[in-house]
């Protein structure tokens, strides 16, 4: 609580001014400003009328050594009840002293919160838009304006670009927008969308596994742009982020535009993304992502998300038929998977219909034409999105600067992360193990130096060839390791079972992934670039949404009550 005294100095008037007026509200009463200048700030009361009137006053002014000084304090001799539904207690001025320290350390903060702590700390019981006011007042203290982002974001792609590494270069992508091509009109360039990809990421690429998990969420502040992701997984089973984009919205046209960045990106004089004849690029199927790919990477294979297909199922036909999908997704042969139809079929045939109006082999484990390493989902990048939720809210230019600064750790993390085996990930040492122990009982009856029919603990058989890397129970050929049958195929005919693993689970290829450090960009103080002003926004009636809708819910009906019950 402020506490004034007579012959009190300040150094300015400002300084003065605030002190005076918050030590009368601390004290739960209210004042009248009579005079306030740069010389002099003069407070009474604001019931004071005529000759029996509250005396209260305050006055400070200024001094020859041109400090501000408290010349007189007069206290209040009046009713309390002429202190009641003071309009300051209720000012943003007054309430952000209060909670600056609490949004500093807890963006996210709610408004009720702010609430109920103004009234247990000061029994100031504010309305629930002074408390929305305040925290956004100190959001705009703390982080700046949104708008003023878009300026630095020029100045902070060019920061990228000029930072010196080891291997390869950042790569940045700013596209603007040209505004006013009337001849009334000057020529104005505004952000249209932007494209990140660290040196660290574009030199990890070439030893992680082809498998590419791409995604769209939307931001939370004022402009709404849309954030794409592409994520990767290492030999560990870990999520690798390797590039994103702030665009207007998820269409087909900024898919296409983010691809061939992604393209252009992690080729290199040596290596070709077009070259990789096993890549997989795992997604939903909206939004024109699947004939960017087409266009794009003509030679990838698009995986649709099986959990997308589920949810539609489960929002057209039932939960029932939703189980029956995963059993027709998961199936290894072609009978199991024909099996699942057929059982969906019986249970609703417009279900059945739907699933075999999307190809097999863009979903289903039997049909897939190359490894997904077990992901028939897109969940990497689901989970990627739940993990920088808290980054979404930031303006724009905080949310890049976050996203660097995770991506950042992650590779400094893993890059000193102790790893058990000389040989193998410590996953894939995990899951080697785990598969020999269950397999141990396992029967091996050899055909030739390379191949081997293995009878497991159930009686199934299993046929093994280790020379082309499969097994008939499709797992070897999936997780790029040995399936038990295999482990055991290699024990019998005496070889290395480490030799199996694709090179992606190696001890030296997971080091590789993580040599490139990632440098520390700050923002705090880059100056506004020339000719990038904010984008044009168009507010939609309400409040905006901050929760994910999900599909299910779109078609639910909302249940309504009869009014005369």
């Amino acid at each position: 609580m402020a506490v004034l005294h007579t012959g009190d100095l300040f150094s300015t008037i400002e300084e003065a001014r605030d002190f005076i007026n918050r030590s009368v509200i601390d004290k739960g009463e209210s004042y009248k400003v009579v005079c306030s200048n740069k010389k002099s700030h003069v407070l009474c009361c604001r019931g004071a009328r005529g000759e029996n009137g509250c005396k209260f006053y305050i006055s400070a002014s200024l001094i020859k050594s041109q400090d501000i000084r408290i010349g007189t304090i007069r206290p209040h001799s009046c009713n309390p009840r002429i202190h009641y539904k003071f309009k300051q207690l209720q000012s943003t001025w007054y309430l952000t002293h209060h909670h600056r320290t609490s949004v500093n350390t807890n963006r996210d903060i709610t408004t009720a919160q702010i609430k109920a702590s103004e009234k247990e700390r000061f029994g100031n019981d504010i309305s629930y838009m002074a408390a929305y006011r305040t925290r956004e007042k100190l959001r705009e203290e703390i982080e700046g304006k949104e708008e003023d982002d878009f300026p630095r974001i020029r100045t902070y792609g060019q920061l990228l670009h000029d930072q010196k590494t080891q291997y390869q270069s950042n790569y940045f992508e700013l596209d603007q927008e040209l505004r006013g091509l009337r001849e009334d009109q000057p020529e104005t360039h505004r952000f249209y969308r932007c494209f990140i990809v660290p040196a660290a990421t574009r030199l990890a690429f070439q030893h992680l596994r082809p498998f590419i998990a791409m995604d769209a969420c939307h931001t939370m502040s004022r402009y709404r742009l849309t954030l794409m992701i592409a994520t990767m997984i290492d030999g560990n089973g870990q999520i690798v982020p390797m590039c994103w984009a702030l665009v207007p919205k998820e269409s087909y046209n900024q898919w296409l535009w983010f691809l061939k960045h992604v393209r252009e990106a992690f080729n290199t004089e040596h290596f070709e993304i077009n070259q990789l004849e096993k890549l997989v690029i795992m997604s939903d199927r909206e939004k024109g992502l699947a004939k960017a790919v087409d266009e794009v990477l003509p030679n990838a294979k698009h995986s649709h998300c099986c959990q997308h297909i589920a949810a539609n199922i489960q929002s057209r036909f039932g939960m029932a038929c939703r189980k029956l999908f995963w059993i027709a997704a998961y199936a290894r042969t072609k009978a199991g998977f024909d099996r699942a139809i057929d059982a969906i079929l019986k249970e609703n045939r417009p279900a059945a219909a739907y699933l075999r109006s999307i190809p097999a082999e863009t979903w289903a484990t039997h049909a897939f034409p190359v490894p997904r390493y077990g992901h028939i989902t897109s969940n990497i990048v689901e989970s990627l999105n739940g993990t920088w939720k808290h980054l979404r809210h930031l303006p724009p230019l905080r949310l890049l600067a976050g996203i660097w600064s995770s991506v950042m750790e992650t590779f400094c993390e893993r890059r000193e992360r102790l790893q058990i085996s000389p040989d193998l990930t410590n996953q894939a040492k995990a899951g080697f193990e785990a598969r020999y122990e269950k397999a141990r009982r396992y029967r091996v009856i050899p055909a030739d130096e390379n191949i081997a029919q293995v009878i497991d603990g159930e009686g199934k058989d299993w046929i093994v060839d280790l020379e082309r890397r499969i097994c008939t129970c499709l797992m070897f050929q999936e997780y790029g390791g040995p399936c038990g049958h295999a482990i055991m195929t290699a024990r019998a005919r005496k070889v290395d079972p480490y030799t199996l693993f694709s090179d992606a689970f190696t001890f030296s290829t997971y080091r590789y992934t993580y040599q490139a450090s990632m440098h520390p960009v700050i923002i705090r103080e880059l100056e506004p670039g020339l000719g990038c002003l904010p984008p044009l926004i168009s507010r939609k009636r309400g409040r905006p949404k901050t929760t994910r809708i999900r599909k299910r819910e779109r078609y639910q009906k909302k249940k309504t009550k009869c009014s005369n019950l």
